[in-house]
């Protein structure tokens, strides 16, 4: 397949200028969507920050959503970055199977979500079955980001997540609420309640609020 001097075919190219004609042609021409330029960025990468239409054609004529970039990032880790395009991020992958591929920093698309604030998004992931006990690699869980960026975690609670896990350092995110004063403590309050889970308020969390 013929490509420039970045290894950009001619079907990213249509793409990236928003030539919704070329990129149906090129395609019914049988254009390969997962061919990667010198950045091991696919057509279906471009096309998540130009057009939901080119996105969504690309999907349905073959495009892996699931590959990785140079950055190790996918498709889907691309579109929680955009500004604020639930209905763009949704329609595109409501038939994608979630991944949990990594990026450079160790994050799975519903992490990234999570820590870019996309509130919308972290629901449409979570019941897409992303898995909400995945980890960074400080040990760091999805209830923590959305402890530590007062996200919103209604949805991880919904769940049935594990709130009891530790980081590096050994802290909860229950701990982390405290600390930090944000209401996601009350919420989780509730939740053990709820769920008959054992209190987890060791007297160093007791300190803690006289001082809060």
């Amino acid at each position: 397949m013929n490509s420039d001097k970045m290894n950009r075919t001619a079907l990213h190219l249509a793409c990236v200028n928003g030539r919704s004609a070329g990129v149906t042609l090129l395609l019914e021409r049988k254009n390969l969507p997962n061919f990667c330029d010198h950045e091991k960025r696919t057509v279906l990468m471009k096309a998540v920050n130009v057009k939901q239409e080119f996105a969504t054609i690309l999907l349905e004529h073959g495009a892996h959503p699931n590959v990785t970039n140079v950055s190790s990032s996918t498709a889907l880790h691309l579109c929680c970055l955009l500004p604020e395009m639930y209905h763009l991020q949704q329609s595109c992958f409501h038939t994608t199977p979630i991944t949990e591929a990594r990026n450079k920093d160790d994050l799975t698309p519903l992490l990234l979500t999570i820590s870019e604030r996309k509130q919308q998004m972290v629901e449409f992931l979570v019941k897409k079955a992303a898995n909400t006990h995945m980890v960074d690699k400080m040990k760091i869980t999805a209830l923590m980001l959305a402890v530590n960026y007062e996200s919103n975690a209604v949805s991880l609670f919904q769940q049935g997540i594990y709130i009891f896990s530790q980081d590096v350092f050994g802290w909860t995110a229950e701990e982390c609420a405290v600390v930090s004063g944000v209401m996601i403590h009350q919420l989780m309050t509730d939740y053990k309640e709820k769920r008959h889970l054992p209190k987890i308020a060791t007297q160093w969390i007791r300190m803690l609020r006289k001082t809060l």
